[in-house]
């Protein structure tokens, strides 16, 4: 079993939803560490990384190899977790540690800002109540892993074209946001 390392690169604002209400300022707040720094939830990583495979893998690999990547990798079931056949463990998508120490904590709220939307009435006038404002992360470069990812070359090989074919993550893509590229950065033994 390896341990594969791979970043998330964002070339535009992005949004990976707190579900929490920001108070006045936001109707919707990015997800948070202890630290006030953005991350990505490693369960969100691996739902969109076997979207990718379900999507791609059949027409690259056929279905055979697709069906049985998808359960080496990700498990039987995207909806049930079976203790007894557990799959590679995604990791969150944090900072990298070097650019982490050195954002003092009173900086941390240069790592966001503020998007307002409303809605349009048919004469072209804001719809009454309409206004809403999301936080957004400013473009940034974050690193995860995937731990006990099976030691097979094709396997490595379909992941990366997996992830070659994520384009945008977070909400509000169809707005622009979340435009980003995944790649492949280091593969160590675990």
């Amino acid at each position: 079993m390896k341990s594969i390392q791979y970043t998330v690169s964002f070339f535009t604002y992005w949004h990976c939803s707190s579900g929490v209400v920001g108070g006045p300022d936001a109707s919707n707040t990015v997800i948070k560490d202890e630290s006030n720094l953005p991350f990505i939830p490693g369960k969100t990583l691996k739902g969109l990384i076997r979207e990718a495979a379900e999507d791609f893998l059949p027409i690259l690999y056929g279905e055979v190899f697709s069906r049985q990547f998808v359960v080496d990798i990700f498990g039987p079931d995207s909806n049930a977790f079976d203790y007894d056949n557990q799959s590679s463990h995604f990791a969150n998508a944090t900072l990298p540690a070097p650019v982490k120490a050195g954002i003092e904590p009173e900086d941390t709220t240069l790592l966001y800002d503020l998007l307002a939307s409303t809605a349009i009435d048919k004469e072209g006038q804001a719809k009454d109540g309409s206004l809403r404002q999301i936080e957004v992360c400013v473009p940034m470069s974050l690193t995860a892993k995937i731990l006990d990812f099976p030691d097979k070359p094709q396997y490595l090989e379909a992941l990366e074209k997996c992830l070659m074919g994520i384009k945008q993550m977070g909400s509000d893509r169809t707005r622009g946001l979340g435009r980003c590229q995944f790649s492949l950065i280091q593969n160590e033994e675990a």
